[in-house]
């Protein structure tokens, strides 16, 4: 970060920074060209069609005609329903590729399967990452939805929504405008979907004759062939469901020897072929099976179920290779944060539940549960002590540790694992409260405060936040109750829930003075502080601030007393004190450079550069503020490089500089489309206000 001083800007460096720095000279005149992001690749995101298609010609040709008899002013919306096994997604997919030129914008995939109302905002952000737009942390559902169909608007695009349950898992997942292809896939057709425009295509099992038509396109013709009333009769048991045909195909594959009327015939009354399958498999092998399903979650990776079944990973990831290759689990390849990763089918996942509830002991399927919790707490632990060292600690009560390494990671690949788990947070936690085990139900959301910090999914950590708070209070945790607090404050001041904010900041304050915790203390004024100037109380605001700012003096926290006067000196600003703006927010600077935070350090520079607007300081102003915003993009954070943008913007209107405000509301604008709704929609209004240039240039 450039240390400015006085009039003058000397390059030189405080404070421990890393990363990226920016060096200039004086600014004499601002100029910013920023480099034209690189046009994000067209996501081609649909599975691979099965190279073992046959039939459903005729299904596909229906899909075609419902996708074009519709209005000219609308999508194609097409519900494919079935029994679990059926080909639906298979079915969907083999269309949506024979589309391609329609939706020449893209074909995006996502996977509904044991998601809830709070993974949604996950999956509008992923989404969005998709065409190329980074959405600002704290966008809520209603604003990721929003700003999804506003970008989709323009755009052909294919989308599948696979495993849906109900209505409210699609709509908001719906795209704006007309002309995309949208394919939902689903156990039961979805009525209430019909109001959206959509047309139910009901999936039936194959015929007899397709059916053994995909055993001989798996088996070989000759095995087949050499054996047609059997391969008949297998299909037949079978159900005629093309997902237990690749199950018996793959048992026949993989026994050379085995004839087709020995895996047609049924040794017991009752007995499947997913039960031979399963019978077929190594002790060692089938117990893995029974067991991951005991866990909360669909999709695991190696390192996950390493930890739940207390394996090596070079075991772990054997076994579930084998059972890959047995069809009893889909691979679904590398996934960023994660390695490789594989998930249950439907069919599997019950027949594998069935299975361990028949043949493992209470105590086996608890501690399978338990030490994938562990697994989890553990890790994201280690995230929050590298990613968010300065955060609060609070005891972790882990019973079984891994017996595999904990990653060692940077910066990038702790924040990398977090998010790749992030949808995983929700069920582990609700597996707890099943459980009774209520540490872990506020101790998990405790250790993901790097997640909540930068992603601010604020509707989730909301949610958790309050199973938390109850889990605290059962147990009589007090420290645990006001972290709780605490954290679930930012979460309401996110979604602007100011008055229960204020309540839940006043009740930790009033538990860390009862417990004489001063740093508690402390965090819950800076809280209440934050929410009063929220709801515009300036008095109330700088009063908890002031005494914060007191505390953490005291107790030797120099970050905390940067942060409350950051703060102060916005309100300073916010009530037109401009002598005490400049005064906080200086010290609020040094304060944050000494501590090597360059994002909040960042932060103070820029308000700093308001400050010195308002004080009609306009040179050292623009200095402030361009320096803020090239170390805002130098770290990557679009919605604050937005910010500065627009107040660099706001201090040339001071000036009267009403052509270079709008070219920078203009360049502010167009960053903030890409990364935040909300900043999108103030600076289109500010464009829409600044005063225009006349004809001859005045």
């Amino acid at each position: 970060m450039n240390r400015i001083d006085g009039g003058s800007v000397n390059n030189r460096i405080d404070g421990r920074v890393g990363g990226a720095i920016v060096q200039a000279g004086n600014v004499q005149a601002v100029h910013l060209h920023p480099q034209a992001p690189a046009a994000p690749a067209i996501p081609r995101q649909l599975p691979p069609a099965t190279g073992a298609w046959v039939d459903r010609l005729n299904d596909l040709d229906q899909l075609t005609a419902a996708s074009r008899d519709r209005s000219a002013y609308a999508s194609a919306l097409v519900v494919i329903s079935g029994p679990g096994g059926v080909g639906k997604s298979a079915l969907a997919v083999r269309w949506l590729l024979q589309q391609r030129e329609e939706t020449a914008d893209g074909q995006l995939y996502v996977d509904l399967a044991a998601t809830g109302a709070h993974v949604v905002p996950t999956l509008l952000r992923r989404l969005l990452h998709a065409l190329g737009h980074a959405p600002t942390a704290g966008a809520d559902t209603m604003e990721l939805t929003s700003w999804w169909r506003t970008l989709t608007a323009a755009r052909r695009l294919a989308l599948l929504l696979d495993n849906a349950r109900d209505a409210e898992q699609v709509r908001p997942l719906l795209p704006g405008g007309d002309g995309h292809l949208v394919v939902v896939t689903a156990r039961r057709p979805i009525p209430a979907l019909l109001s959206d425009g959509a047309r139910s295509h009901p999936l039936r099992r194959f015929t007899p004759d397709a059916a053994e038509a995909l055993l001989t396109r798996l088996v070989g013709a000759d095995r087949i062939r050499s054996e047609p009333d059997a391969a008949r009769a297998l299909a037949a048991r079978c159900g005629y469901l093309p997902l237990t045909l690749c199950v018996a195909a793959s048992r026949l594959a993989g026994h050379p020897h085995l004839s087709v009327a020995t895996a047609a015939k049924q040794p017991d009354e009752g007995r499947s072929v997913l039960d031979d399958s399963y019978a077929d498999l190594p002790d060692s092998t089938a117990r893995i099976y029974r067991l991951l399903a005991c866990l909360p979650v669909a999709v695991v990776d190696v390192d996950g179920a390493a930890a739940a079944l207390d394996l090596s990973l070079r075991d772990t990831a054997f076994e579930l290779a084998a059972l890959a290759e047995a069809r009893q689990l889909e691979e679904l390849g590398e996934q960023h944060g994660r390695g490789v990763t594989y998930r249950f089918p439907d069919e599997m996942r019950g027949h594998a539940q069935r299975a361990a509830q028949a043949e493992e002991t209470d105590q086996a399927r608890v501690e399978t549960v338990r030490r994938w919790l562990d697994w989890m707490l553990t890790t994201a632990s280690r995230a929050e002590r590298l990613l968010t060292p300065a955060h609060r600690v609070l005891d972790r009560d882990v019973l079984y540790l891994p017996n595999n390494p904990v990653p060692v990671w940077d910066e990038e690949g702790a924040q990398a694992w977090l998010t790749a788990h992030l949808e995983d947070i929700d069920p582990a936690v609700t597996a707890a409260e099943e459980h009774g085990w209520d540490a872990m139900v506020y101790q998990l959301p405790h250790a993901c405060w790097p997640l909540w910090r930068s992603l601010r999914p604020l509707e989730l950590m909301l949610d958790l936040h309050r199973r938390g708070l109850a889990a605290a209070q059962r147990l009589g945790h007090r420290s645990a109750v006001r972290e709780m607090r605490t954290t679930g404050v930012i979460a309401l001041r996110g979604l602007e829930r100011y008055d229960e904010a204020v309540e839940w900041a006043e009740a930790a304050l009033i538990l860390a003075r009862q417990d004489a915790d001063r740093r508690s203390e402390a965090q819950a004024l800076h809280e209440l502080g934050l929410c009063h100037r929220a709801r515009g109380e300036a008095d109330l605001a700088v009063d908890a601030l002031t005494k914060a700012i007191a505390i953490r003096e005291e107790i030797g926290y120099p970050r905390g007393v940067a942060l409350s006067r950051l703060a102060l000196g916005q309100q300073a600003l916010d009530s037109g004190d401009i002598d005490q703006a400049l005064d906080a927010l200086t010290r609020a600077r040094t304060g944050l450079l000494e501590e090597g935070d360059r994002l909040d350090s960042t932060r103070a520079t820029a308000f700093l550069g308001r400050a010195y607007a308002a004080a009609k300081q306009y040179n050292r102003a623009e200095q402030y503020l361009a320096v803020a915003a090239d170390e805002f993009r130098a770290l990557g954070s679009a919605p604050w490089h937005t910010r500065a943008l627009e107040m660099l913007g706001q201090t040339a209107e001071d000036q009267l500089q009403h052509e270079k405000a709008r070219e920078l509301f203009a360049l502010a604008l167009n960053i903030a489309e890409a990364a935040s709704p909300r900043d999108a929609d103030r600076i289109r209004q500010r464009l829409a206000t600044a005063v225009a240039p006349t004809t001859d240039g005045t």
